[in-house]
């Protein structure tokens, strides 16, 4: 009747290979996703920091791993930095806030124009 097809030791190896090749190109898009891209950041010089505070109580709710957090929001902590000639406003936390002073040099992701 019909036997089952008989499969060539050639047929063999080429299905592994394409099966590792396959596997190496996901493992290099998962490993190359920690990575920050080159290019997509400016570095300049804090000129001024300023501090809005809010009017009103706003929380922000985060959930983690297993937890919620709550934290309530102050105001706005904002970077004026000089980078190539041209004045930037950086949006910060308040711990980058507190940590940096005017006059240090600020890594900060480069904005869309």
């Amino acid at each position: 009747m019909n036997e089952p097809a008989k499969s060539s030791r050639r047929d063999l190896i080429i299905g592994i290979l394409v099966g590792v090749i396959a596997i190496g190109f996901i493992f290099y898009g998962i490993l190359s996703m920690g990575f920050r891209v080159s290019g997509h950041t400016l570095t300049g010089r804090i000129v001024e920091k300023q501090f809005t505070p809010r009017p009103e109580e706003q929380v922000s709710i985060s959930i983690g791993r297993k937890e919620i957090r709550a934290e309530k929001l102050d105001g706005v902590y904002l970077f004026k930095v000089d980078a190539n000639g041209r004045l930037y406003n950086v949006e910060v936390r308040k711990e980058t806030y507190d940590a940096n002073e005017v006059g240090n040099s600020f890594t900060f992701p480069k904005p869309e124009e």
